[in-house]
């Protein structure tokens, strides 16, 4: 995931140390590429 970040394939907003926030619709479509890729 950190890969497609420093890409700027999606966008991260980082609200502390631990918790990050990515966008919903970026989010949504992280986890669709995920499933393809695990197919």
């Amino acid at each position: 995931m950190w890969k497609w970040v420093k890409e700027g394939k999606i966008s991260v907003v980082r609200l502390s140390e631990r918790k990050i926030y990515v966008e919903k619709s970026e989010l949504e479509r992280f986890i669709n590429e995920g499933k393809k890729h695990s197919e």
